[in-house]
């Protein structure tokens, strides 16, 4: 059924405090070449192998922290959402994946194992996101509750 501006207004103030969503990226090279971050940091990070976590909160895009492998870095954000899910239910979560199905099918199956979603949905990051965080990013967005 339809719903009015003022409905829908208030129905996503009420959702807002009951979702998240974090990232990480395989490669510095795209937030540099955007940049999100400055060379230097780029080719400390590259060389360190160091992935970032990344949440977009209040429309920006802030640093949560960094860990040191892809592996580490999809762990980190599992717990995050724990978290962040803090015992409510429902809970619904996405995986989105730039050219990285295989972790993508990982994420979400430990995804669904830890947390029972009634909603699990796997897809890719749309094109304009995927120009500036590049290939091997991995996201998670959840809403519990």
């Amino acid at each position: 059924d339809g719903a009015t501006l003022a409905e829908c207004k208030t129905i996503a103030e009420n959702a807002y405090p009951k979702i998240g969503v974090y990232f990480t990226v395989d490669s510095l090279k795209f937030l540099a070449a955007g940049g999100r971050i400055n060379s230097a940091k780029r080719l400390l990070g590259t060389a360190l192998n160091i992935k970032p976590i990344l949440e977009i909160r209040d429309g920006k895009i802030e640093l949560v922290e960094s860990v040191i492998s892809k592996k580490k870095a999809l762990n980190r954000m599992v717990n995050l959402v724990e978290k962040g899910i803090n015992g409510r239910e429902p809970i619904r979560v996405s995986v989105f994946h730039a050219l990285d199905h295989k972790s993508a099918l990982v994420l979400q199956d430990e995804l669904e194992k830890r947390f029972h979603p009634v909603e699990n949905i796997l897809s890719f990051v749309s094109p304009v996101v995927g120009a500036h965080v590049g290939p091997g990013t991995i996201s998670i967005a959840y809403m519990a509750g």
